[in-house]
């Protein structure tokens, strides 16, 4: 689930780092708090590159996951967008995120690919549709 209030604060940072104007922490964690993150995932937020939250949101788009009607958690949103900062593929991901092969083709080098699958499967077993 998407709270309007944490992504203004993750934006508003991510462009702070964007312009240079250094690696600062966070500075309104109580949104973070609001959103019921646990205490590993604000430290870890604090050191991401959110620069890629287009691309982690766009893969997201492209499974049916975290949509208005079956949104995500935000514990869960936010542990696989951190799974996906540690990754060194994204020259694959932007390729299947192109489109181009096959629309499994995640399987082969997404890290949270089998984090996806799970919610992909408790998603068919409530009867909500994926793309």
């Amino acid at each position: 689930m998407r709270v309007p209030k944490l992504d203004y604060v993750l934006s508003a940072w991510a462009k702070r780092r964007r312009e240079g104007s250094g690696i600062r922490p966070l500075e309104d964690l109580s949104a973070m708090r609001s959103a019921a993150l646990r205490a590993d995932q604000l430290d870890r937020m604090g050191e991401a590159d959110l620069q890629t939250s287009d691309e982690f949101d766009a893969v997201l788009t492209r499974l049916g996951l975290d949509t208005r009607d079956a949104p995500l958690p935000p514990t869960t949103r936010v542990d696989l967008f951190l799974h996906c900062q540690e990754c060194d593929r994204r020259a694959n991901c932007r390729h299947w995120l192109a489109g181009t092969g096959n629309p499994l083709g995640y399987r082969q080098f997404c890290p949270n690919a089998p984090m996806f699958e799970r919610l992909l499967c408790i998603r068919r077993r409530r009867g909500v549709d994926s793309p």
